[in-house]
């Protein structure tokens, strides 16, 4: 099983980083558009509207979406903690993306709209997408509560 959703992914992951590109494509007036941060509810299952600014963004987050849900049919206690070990380093793969697609697209981002797109990309990835990843992760293993640990 945890192959199989670390599999899912990789695969979102990598559909992810070959739709990067179509970045500069969109005709969305980011700069006036405001992140806000996740509710504190820990129950608001719902994804930010702001994915929808890029496609490619709302795509990745539905392949998450998409395992959680097979996840959440047989969640063995014994999966978590090397699918949490996984999902953090799935995470730290999409910013490592950002971070390589910036060096090569480097020309490209000295266009102050482009730049302006790319930059709103990173805050949506860093102040949603990662936090509600995280926390439809932790719908399916919930995080144990201080006075729980004893």
């Amino acid at each position: 099983m945890h192959a199989l959703i670390v599999n899912k992914w990789k695969d979102s992951l990598k559909d992810f980083a070959s739709a990067l590109p179509s970045i500069f494509e969109s005709k969305v007036a980011v700069v006036n558009i405001s992140i806000a941060p996740l509710s504190k509810r820990g129950d608001d299952l719902a994804p930010p509207s702001t994915l929808l600014v890029f496609p490619f963004l709302a795509a990745l987050t539905n392949g998450y979406l998409a395992s959680f849900n097979e996840l959440r049919q047989c969640a063995l206690s014994n999966l978590e903690r090397p699918l949490r070990k996984s999902l953090r380093d799935s995470l730290v793969h999409i910013v490592d993306g950002l971070t390589t697609f910036k060096r090569q697209c480097t020309q490209q981002l000295y266009k102050k709209a482009n730049d302006d797109l790319f930059s709103k990309c990173c805050e949506i990835v860093s102040i949603q997408v990662v936090p509600y990843v995280i926390r439809c992760f932790e719908a399916i293993y919930p995080r144990p509560r201080a006075s729980e640990e004893g």
